[in-house]
């Protein structure tokens, strides 16, 4: 727009509101304002300039911060005009004029006013830059020092405008030398000396660009005589200020000028000014950025030159450029680092061999710094400077090499950087190139330390720099293997040179990586160096080394940089290079591997030992497939030769020792045999328990085909090593710990061998060779074992010789196939039996109680499965060496502490792990017991050792009993046979009494393995009764599901569950076992009354109801005897649950032996709470309170009681009132004592009935009905009333108490815990109104849901108190009601007739509550049937109107419950006819739009929304216009506050669309209203207020000044949205259109928000006139 258009009036108004406001004291509310001038200025630039200019010219005292936010105003609007717009030039000369002056006006610096009057100008300058230089240039006046912005300008313009200043850079150079000489303060220099460099910045700039320069013959040498006279001040003068920003600007323009000087004033100048920078570094430590940026500008004019002028400064250069390089690249170095680098760079061009000689000769220098700086510089020429370095290779291999042996990681990590730069450019393929990739491989073979105490000497982070130098490395030489051609030339086969170096190990996975990879090319290739010839290759390891290297690392997969998928990888590859005839093979087998190790290693299901088997299985097949018994003795030779690589990896050498077995094995030379077993015996180092386990399954596998050749070797070794060193005479005196260590170290070498060689040793050889000579050398090695590695040695051996002689491993070799049934039955004619089982059980057993009580071991689950294959073996152990077992093992297992779990319990070896396993190997001992003797003898022999166990504190040791026995029950039923000597269990009784007790004890987890020990009896003694194994019963079947509900702690589940276990046992118990005699069950079962676990005597006592109820009559005779032990039990248990159970056998017994015992309870009061009958009862008042309860359970007497309470609390006085005091009409309630003793006798009624579900108050006196009723008044009765005089008790807690009682014990599960969720009990003690109103409502719901034929009959009782003259009654009453129209009786036309006619009653009532809830109940008409609804329709309406118009709703409860009411009766209802009320409702709903309640707001805005679907017909004009009259508010609080009032507003929206008049509005509503959705406020304004302008244009005055009415409500917010909306609205009208608004009024309200209180408020109205630039 041009700038002299007369602009709109309005528009001038609110830029000079905005510009008064410009200081607003919020930073928030200035931002605002200066988005909105820049907004305005953007579209009228003439107005707002000039209002801006007028304003700072004609306020001269205004205030320095607002002349400064008006003058950035006045830059930004430039800035966004002036690329696009043409400016009048009258303007531009005024503002040119005014930013001057304010400029210069004052000769002291003010930073910020001045800058922004100096940015005016610079952006100016872009577009008038002759007019501003104009007047710049008056300011500049021959012998006078000009003003410091001015010269500031003229740089910031230079540099802006390049392409129009340089024309006037010759002029103004010549002015400014003069004034140079006047500069004598710093400030001045500085700018000076930045403007210098601005120039020069601008000229080089012109040049580099000559294309689209207006003047193509300007150069670089056009001003160099005026910026040398320049540089000679700057050089002189001003350089060696003490002020380092002066110097920074001085050094930075002088590093510019350089490089606009000619060729002989460059070579004169140079040199000279790169001594001063580098003179300068001292003076300026800390920011020696700009004089690296100065001598790199020097550095590339001398380059670009090609003049060598700077050979005498090189040293020195170099030197201190190196020493910034050695000081680091830290956060503050950074540019300075980078800077330095490009000076690298530049020299390397003329000075290449120079920096290599520097840097080569210091990189070995003692400081760690030096080095590094060198190797940065290296390897930054090296990538930078190619083609230079690239003449220096052999040099820089050769200097390089003896930083080789470098021990600092930093230094390390730099070398191998450089490397990696080195190879990239083909360096590595130099003479001496492989000595670098042996450093990387060296790097990548750190071991880090094994355990903590290694760590010793050695911090954290040293061990984090080695580890990330070795990753570094890793990949290095990864990368460098797979990215870098002919690198093979290099690695191959020079790579597998570091394989069989012991210090290399950890570097294997990475170098076989890289050889498969170079192995797979080669092959895939066909290259001709791929079958390497090892004769030529002296260094290489041959093929045997490598395979056995490869079979033994491979072997342990998880050890800490195993890859063994790498290795995998090159034994496939190099299969041809190994052995022609195993390609193939290996081809087949080893992806198979690998596919085992994947599927391993990722699912978490790793097997070790099926990897050993995998591997085995491959040198197996290997070697068969060679089939040359040479190759087989030259590959163990080999294999024998390493194990020097694996002396610190116990691991590796076990496997070694495999592997070594597996060619014994299959070599048929037995003196490879003899001399490898020999070399076996003297390697094996006897410390380390991997060792000595791999050598005994060496020296097995050895025997499985030279069986004899193994044990000479071995009776050789133990005669000449382990017995000479345990037998010296003087052992006990002078061997030493060590010595005596050692000694028994060699006894677990000779013990494992002993039990592999029996193991592996040929079927047909083990009865001869076993007892004669492998059990004879293994019983000399028990002697004086202490170390607790050896005694599990000699423990597996003896399990492996059980094994071994057992006829399952002779049928089931691992080895060697069986022998034919002929040949089996001719060579065993006799059994095998290991004659010496006796001495070897007394030394485990040795073993066991020497390795103590305190901890479970390892030892010890060892020795209990050595046992367990011993007792397998025949003959049977006798009684006496069974007994000790029993004893010994049970007691060392079970009453081991117990193992707490943690992370990382479950892995083998942990304490919970260890302790399973010793559980495990105890149920095997006890099961092989059973399986030699399944009779009641041996099933006691286990049983007595466990029953003392089961009874114990610590229940851990329970648990461990009871899996015991379990397990033990279970073999015995699989095993044992009925005979005529064995036909019944004699101790049955006591059996099942002490696993019945257990099915309540304590720890629930207990109680699932207590019911299957129950199972396991009951299936005996059907066994015994003639029951078939293997037969279901499906009553014995039906205890697993009790398991579940004996795992709760409910009572109730508990008595019922018992109860139906009970019924089962009894059902399968024969009489006899019932009878009160010694040895039965009833008799067993009362013991266990006192049992010291009161949960597991409450089991028993359970027991015992269903024994006593059910075979009672028969109890006659024992009466007095019951009763005695009865009376007994109790005196002893203090148990509450368990002396309730007893109180139980007491009526129980009185049901069959009645007694007139019942009346003398009734003499004694019932106490009022637990609490005081603790404290204020006696003995015999608590037993009295337990008979109570007791009597109270039984049927027979629950009904009598029940009535009479129930007709004490209907007709009674609920409470009395007491004035507050004198001439007051408030009183205080006190509950009156009568009718909360009948209360709590009430209470305990239901206590008792709860646990017998027989026993209901539906079942008894009233009904269900009647006592519901009677309990929910008394609750609402005693809301608010305080207990009467000297007692605690809180009545009303009590009556809810009483209530929930009734509940829990006479209704069902589903409402309990329906009422349970709903928090029905919690609200009810809520002190808030509203939630007991809600708690009655949900009990109403609850009941009309889960016990609605009771619905009727409770309305019926609950009519009688709805017209009582108690107000808590009406209240509570009402309450029920309300609810159950909407639940109950929606579709019961005579239950609806009666509670509603009772609701209309009570909407005159004087209590607000109860006519806000009748109100309630009466809007729930609306849930009925269309019939009724139009039957009560009139009514609701009715009472809907009155409710909003109540004179006496102070705090709006009852208009909020009316609109409500009325919200769901127009949502509910299909056909109303409103139209006679209708404008009268909504002028009634729209002052509740701006109540303070917000939940007022949102019912209003809802209800108002609901009448849309009423509008049709006869209102419909009158709603669209209500609707037009309404939307700006509803638009408004659409960003209300509270979250419910936008929601509300949100769909009333979507209701109304339709009538709005503009299909596009509906449909955004629709679209963007959702009712979850986030919504954009602002731009959903904006939007919309297009729409409505467009469609609605003859309303946009009337909504613009429903804006305007909204700008005083008392709200911020609603203000901040209806400024907004107003802005949104105007900006839209069509400019035909603006005169049909009352803008003026309008853009006057706006102005006057800038004056809020509410900075929001004024943010949004800035924001509302950056938008409104067209009037």
């Amino acid at each position: 727009m041009d700038g002299d258009v007369t602009s709109p009036s309005q528009v001038s108004a609110m830029a000079s509101a905005l510009i008064a406001s410009a200081a607003d004291k919020s930073p928030e509310v200035q931002g605002t304002v200066v988005v909105a001038l820049t907004k305005l200025g953007k579209h009228q630039h003439a107005v707002v300039l000039g209002a801006l200019r007028q304003y700072i010219l004609n306020t001269p005292k205004l205030e320095l911060n607002h002349r400064i936010i008006l003058l950035r105003s006045m830059n930004h609007i430039l800035e966004e005009v002036i690329p696009d717009t043409e400016i009048n030039v009258n303007l531009a000369r005024d503002l040119i004029t005014m930013a001057l002056d304010d400029m210069t006006k004052s000769k002291k610096l003010v930073s910020e006013w001045q800058s922004a009057a100096s940015d005016i100008l610079v952006t100016l300058g872009t577009a008038f830059v002759n007019e501003v230089m104009e007047n710049l240039l008056k300011k500049l006046v021959p012998g006078t020092l000009p003003h410091f912005f001015v010269v500031k300008s003229l740089g910031n313009l230079a540099v802006a405008n390049v392409f129009k200043m340089v024309p006037y850079l010759s002029h103004l150079l010549t002015v400014f030398m003069p004034m140079l000489g006047l500069a004598k303060q710093d400030n001045m220099r500085w700018v000076f000396s930045k403007c210098l460099g601005q120039f020069a910045e601008a000229i080089l700039e012109y040049v580099m660009n000559l294309e689209k320069a207006p003047d193509p013959s300007i150069t670089r040498n056009t001003f160099s005589s005026e910026l040398f006279a320049a540089y000679n001040v700057l050089y002189n003068a001003w350089v060696l200020t003490r002020e380092t920003k002066l110097r920074c600007s001085v050094v930075d323009a002088l590093g510019k000028i350089t490089m606009l000087l000619d060729m002989e004033k460059l070579e004169e100048q140079a040199p000279k000014l790169v001594s001063l920078l580098v003179s300068l570094y001292r003076k300026q430590p800390n920011d020696p950025h700009p004089i690296t940026k100065a001598l790199c500008d020097v550095i590339t004019a001398t380059t670009d030159a090609q003049i060598k002028v700077l050979d005498l400064n090189l040293d020195a250069l170099v030197t201190v450029l190196h020493g910034h390089i050695c000081n680091g690249n830290g956060e503050k170095n950074q540019k300075n680092f980078n800077e330095v680098l490009r000076c690298f760079s530049i020299l390397a061009v003329l000075y290449n061999e120079m920096l290599v000689n520097y840097m080569l000769a210091r990189v070995d220098a003692r400081d760690e710094r030096v080095r590094i700086g060198c190797l940065v510089i290296l390897r930054h020429l090296i990538n930078s400077a190619p083609a230079q370095m690239s003449q220096r290779k052999d040099i820089i291999i050769v200097g390089l090499t003896k930083v080789l042996v470098e021990t600092s990681n930093k230094v390390k990590q730099h070398l191998t950087r450089v490397i990696s730069a080195m190879a990239t450019h083909s360096f590595l393929l130099q003479e001496g190139g492989e000595k670098f990739v042996e450093f990387i491989v060296k790097q990548c073979a750190y071991k880090g330390p094994d355990k903590p105490s290694n760590l010793v000497g050695q911090s954290e982070q040293e061990i984090a720099n080695d580890v990330a130098l070795q990753g570094m490395c890793d990949d290095v030489l990864y990368l460098m293997t797979t990215t870098i051609d002919g690198m093979d030339v290099v690695l191959w086969p020079y790579l597998f040179e570091f394989l069989n170096v012991d210090t290399m190990t950890p570097a294997v996975g990475v170098i076989c990586r890289c050889l498969a990879h170079i192995a797979k090319k080669k092959r895939e290739n066909r290259a001709r160096d791929y079958v390497i010839n090892f004769s030529e290759q002296p260094i290489v390891p041959s093929a045997f080394g490598i395979l056995c290297r490869l079979m033994i690392l491979a072997s342990y997969p998880k050890q800490p940089r195993c890859h063994a998928d790498h290795i995998l990888h090159l034994l496939v590859d190099i299969g041809p290079v190994i052995h022609h005839k195993l390609a193939n093979l290996w081809d087949s087998m080893i992806p198979e591997m690998s596919q085992f190790l994947e599927d391993g290693l990722t699912n978490g299901l790793w097997s070790q030992k099926g990897w050993e088997e995998k591997v085995l299985q491959l040198l197996s097949s290997s070697v068969e497939a060679v089939s040359d018994d040479e190759w087989t003795c030259l590959l163990g030779v080999e294999l024998t030769s390493q194990w020097n690589l694996y002396q610190q990896i116990s691991s590796h050498k076990n496997f070694s020792f495999k592997c070594l077995g597996v060619l014994l094995r299959l070599s048929a030379n037995k003196d490879f045999v003899d001399l490898s077993l020999g070399s076996l015996f003297e390697s094996v180092k006897p410390s380390e328990l991997p060792e000595r386990e791999g050598a005994g399954i060496c020296l097995g596998y050895a025997a499985s085909s030279h069986l004899d050749l193994a044990l000479s070797k071995l009776g050789t070794y133990v005669k000449q090593q382990v017995l000479k060193k345990d037998s010296s005479l003087f052992s006990g005196f002078f061997k030493s710990d060590r010595a005596m260590q050692e000694a028994e170290w060699l006894k677990g070498i000779a013990a494992l061998c002993c039990g592999y060689a029996a193991y592996y040793a040929p079927p047909e050889l083990v009865p001869s060779r076993v007892d004669a000579v492998i059990v004879k050398i293994l019983l000399q090695l028990f002697k004086n074992v202490k170390d607790i590695g050896v005694k599990e040695n000699l423990v597996y051996a003896v399990e492996l010789i059980a094994c071994a002689v057992h006829p399952y491993h002779l049928d089931n070799h691992p080895v060697h196939q069986p022998l034919p049934p002929s040949e089996r039955s001719a060579k065993n004619k006799k059994k095998v039996a290991l004659a010496s089982r006796p001495d070897i059980v007394g030394h485990l057993l040795t073993f066991l109680k020497e390795d103590g009580l305190t901890a479970a071991t390892t030892l010890k689950a060892a020795v209990l499965s050595a046992m367990t294959e011993l007792i397998k073996l025949d003959p049977p152990l006798n009684d006496a060496d069974l007994f000790q077992l029993v004893k010994i093992s049970t007691e060392h297992v079970i009453s081991l502490p117990e193992v707490k779990e943690a992370d990382g319990d479950d892995k083998e070896g942990s304490k919970s792990h260890v302790q399973e396993q010793c559980t495990v190997c105890l149920y095997s001992v006890m099961r092989e017991i059973i399986i030699k003797k399944p009779t009641p003898a041996g099933l006691d022999s286990v049983f007595k050792h466990l029953h003392t166990w089961l009874m114990s504190e610590k229940p851990h040791e329970r648990e461990r009993a009871l899996r015991v026995a379990g397990r033990v029950f279970d073999v015995y039923y699989d095993t044992f046979e009925v005979t005529k000597h064995n036909n019944s269990l004699n101790t049955m009784g006591v059996l099942m009494s002490r696993v019945i007790a257990r099915c309540c004890d304590p720890a629930p987890g207990l109680r699932k393995e207590s019911v299957e020990c129950v199972k396991q009896l009951l299936k005996i003694q059907n066994k015994y009764n003639g029951a078939k194994p293997g037969d279901s019963d499906s009553a014995i079947e039906t205890l697993t599901t009790l398991i579940p509900y004996l795992e709760s702690n409910t009572p109730q589940e508990m008595y019922q569950t018992m109860r139906d276990l009970a019924k089962v046992v009894m059902s399968k118990m024969p009489n006899e076992l019932t009878y009160f005699v010694d040895g039965s069950l009833t008799t067993a079962l009362v013991e266990c009354l006192r049992d010291p676990h009161p949960t597991c005597a409450n089991g028993a006592c359970l027991t015992l109801h269903h024994i006593f109820k059910t075979r009672g009559a028969g109890f006659g005779k024992q009466v007095i005897q019951i009763v005695e032990a009865i009376q007994t039990a109790l005196k002893s248990v203090t148990d509450g649950t368990t002396r309730t159970g007893i109180l139980k056998l007491v009526s129980l017994l009185t049901s069959h032996h009645l007694q007139p015992t019942v009346n003398a309870l009734l003499s004694h009061p019932v106490p009022f709470s637990d609490k005081l009958a603790k404290s204020h009862s006696s003995e015999s008042d608590r037993q009295i309170i337990a008979c109570w309860r007791a009597l109270g359970a039984d049927e027979n007497l629950c009904g009598p009681v029940t009535e009479h309470l129930l007709n004490l609390l209907s007709k009674g006085l609920p409470y009395d009132e007491k004035s507050k005091g004198f001439m007051k009409k408030e009183y205080t309630r006190f509950a009156t004592l009568q009718l909360i003793a009948a209360s709590c006798a009430l209470r305990e009624v239901f206590e008792a009935s709860a646990s017998n579900k027989s026993t209901t108050p539906s079942k008894s006196g009233g009904g269900f009905s009647r006592t519901a009723a009677v309990c929910l008044v008394r609750a609402g009765s005693m809301r608010a009333c305080g207990p009467p005089p000297k007692t605690e008790i809180n009545p009303y807690r009590q009556a809810i108490d009483t209530l929930y009682c009734l509940i829990s014990s006479s209704c069902s599960r589903e409402l309990s815990q329906f009422l349970v969720e709903k928090m029905v009990w919690n609200n009810l003690e809520a002190v808030e109104e509203e939630k007991f109103f809600e708690a009655i409502a949900t009990f109403a719901s609850g009941l009309a849901q889960h016990r609605p034929k009771d619905i009727a009959d409770i309305v019926t009782f609950l009519n009688a108190f709805i017209n009582s003259v108690y107000v808590p009654q009406r209240v509570t009453v009402t309450a029920f009601f309300a609810q159950l129209v909407a639940d109950s009786a929606a579709n019961n036309e005579i239950l609806l007739e009666v509670i509603v006619n009772s609701i209309r009653g009570r909407l005159v009532d004087s209590s607000g509550a109860v006519r806000r809830l009748s109100i309630r109940g009466l809007a729930n008409v609306v849930k009925s049937t269309p019939e009724q609804v139009e039957r009560y329709g009139t009514s609701v309406l009715s009472a809907m109107m009155s409710g909003m118009d109540d004179k006496h709703d102070h705090d709006d409860s009852i208009a909020l419950e009316a609109m409500t009411g009325l919200e769901r009766y127009l949502n509910g209802v299909k056909n109303t006819n409103i139209h006679s009320i209708f404008v009268n409702l909504c002028l009634r709903i729209r002052p509740c739009f701006e109540k303070d309640n917000p939940e007022v707001r949102s019912t209003s805005i809802r209800l108002f929304g609901c009448l849309a679907r009423c509008a049709a017909g006869p209102s419909e004009n009158s709603f669209q216009e209500q609707v037009h009259n309404n939307l700006i508010a509803i638009l408004l609080h659409l960003n209300d506050d509270e979250p419910a009032v936008r929601k509300a507003c949100k769909s009333t929206l979507h209701k109304i669309g339709p009538a709005l008049g503009s299909e596009a509005a509906g449909e955004m509503f629709t679209k963007f209203l959702r009712e979850d959705a986030e919504l954009h406020y602002g731009e959903f304004m904006n939007d919309l207020s297009k729409i409505l302008v467009r469609d609605l244009t003859d309303k946009i005055n009337v909504y613009l000044m429903g804006c305007v009415t909204f700008f005083k409500s008392h709200w911020s917010s609603i203000r901040s949205n209806s400024a907004m909306l107003a802005g949104f609205l105007m900006s839209n009208v069509p400019d035909d259109k603006q005169g049909s608004i009352t803008k003026e009024q309008i853009c006057a309200a706006l102005i006057q928000l800038l004056k809020d209180s509410s900075e929001t408020v004024r943010s949004k109205a800035a924001e509302a006139m950056s938008v409104l630039h067209q009037y």
